[in-house]
Order: C-alpha cells, then sequence, then structure tokens
C-alpha cells in the first residue's frame, strides 16, 4: 500500500512481481477474502470502503461506511461479514459481504485505534 500516492500495489504469488497497481484513496488497512479473490479497503478521511477484484485490478464496487474515516477493517469469510472501525464517529460498521451493505453500526463511545477479528 502506498497511502502517500492512494494506490495499492498487486504482486503476482508466485513471482512476487508487481502486476498492478489499484486506485485508492488513503488505503492504510486491508482484509483479503482468499475464497471469493475480493480485497476490502477502507478508503481513510472518507466514508467508504473499496471492494477489489482481486484478479481484475480494480476497485469494482464501493461500500457507504455509515460514518466517515474509515481505518482499520477485519474481515470474517465464513460469516461474511466486515467489520470497519470509523475513526470519525467512534463506531463499527458490520457490512454484509454477500451484498456489500452495512447491516449496522456499532457505536462505542471510545476511540478505536486498531481492529482484529477472533474466530472460534
Amino acid at each position: 500500500m502506498s497511502p502517500g500516492n492512494n494506490e495499492i500495489f498487486v504482486y503476482d504469488g508466485t513471482t512476487f512481481e508487481e502486476v498492478g497497481r489499484v486506485n485508492v484513496a488513503v488505503p492504510v488497512s486491508l482484509a483479503i477474502d482468499n475464497n471469493m479473490g475480493l480485497v476490502y479497503a477502507p478508503a481513510t478521511r472518507s466514508t467508504y470502503v473499496s471492494v477489489i477484484n482481486g484478479s481484475a485490478e480494480i476497485a469494482q464496487i464501493v461500500v457507504g461506511a455509515a460514518g466517515n474515516d474509515p481505518v482499520e477493517i477485519a474481515l470474517n469469510s465464513t460469516t461474511r461479514r466486515a467489520y470497519v472501525s470509523l475513526r470519525g464517529n467512534n463506531s463499527i460498521a458490520v457490512i454484509d459481504t454477500v451484498t456489500n451493505t452495512i447491516i449496522t453500526t456499532i457505536p462505542l463511545g471510545l476511540i478505536l485505534i486498531r481492529l482484529r477479528l477472533k474466530c472460534m
């Protein structure tokens, strides 16, 4: 990632050679769904999350983040949910990754620095 240049670099997993770049506004974290071949990138200092088709190397879908300044993202491929920290309003947006829509927002009342998901 290159937040300063608003880019995500795409590499060949076998040769480790750069094969492309995708423009995404200020990416600082990623979540990868290997089963679906999708990459989720919160566009920090904005109001959306980009969903990138890993094979096409394009930001194909933009999901509104129901708040502002999405920063961290955690993905549960089994339940098909993404959890996005919204620094601008101290909450977490829960995204249904099948429909790419926000299903709820969880208010925190505190500043969230990091977001990690532990699957049991």
